[in-house]
């Protein structure tokens, strides 16, 4: 039998394990270079993930989405945080994305659900590159969610579908 001590010890261990966790995501500052490895929080929802070995993460100024980039997958991938419902997820996905620089994201046949995760694929147009474009949305249980919008390469695209899985796995939503 456990004695009562050796229990409350366990469960201030188990405390302190799951607090050290929860703080160990960088606040992200603008203009800050993050490596690969790093767990961040962009700045609003309580959003948590870590950026990817081999890629970058930043917030660039004026802006209110981190940005990663992986010059090995030809890619980039945009974390943007937002208060959300299942619907409103599906209604913005459904819509033309526009990435600024004349990039625009068209759905390419329909958004898929599982859960409370939603993918789709996109056509990227505005741009003389042969791009495509890929989305994954998580909606948590108290209204935050968190859509990761990757461009990339055509001959890169299954292993940047393959990192946002990653990063949808590894997010913290409040």
């Amino acid at each position: 039998m456990i004695s009562i001590a050796m229990r409350m010890a366990a469960l201030a261990a188990l405390l302190a394990l799951t607090t050290a966790q929860a703080t160990t995501a960088k606040l992200v500052a603008p203009e800050v270079e993050y490596p690969g490895g790093t767990r961040v929080e962009p700045p609003g929802h309580g959003v948590s993930f870590t950026i990817p070995e081999g890629w970058n993460g930043m917030l660039p100024k004026g802006v209110a989405f981190f940005v990663m980039g992986s010059q090995a997958q030809k890619a980039y991938v945009f974390a943007l945080t937002d208060k959300l419902t299942q619907e409103k997820a599906l209604s913005n996905m459904q819509q033309p994305l526009e990435l600024g620089n004349g990039l625009t994201l068209q759905l390419q046949g329909k958004v898929q659900q599982q859960k409370d995760t939603l993918t789709a694929n996109y056509d990227v147009v505005g741009t003389d590159s042969p791009l495509t474009g890929y989305v994954e949305t998580l909606v948590g249980k108290g209204g935050t969610g968190v859509s990761f919008v990757a461009i990339s390469a055509p001959e890169t695209a299954d292993g940047v579908v393959d990192v946002v899985h990653a990063l949808i796995e590894d997010t913290s939503l409040q």
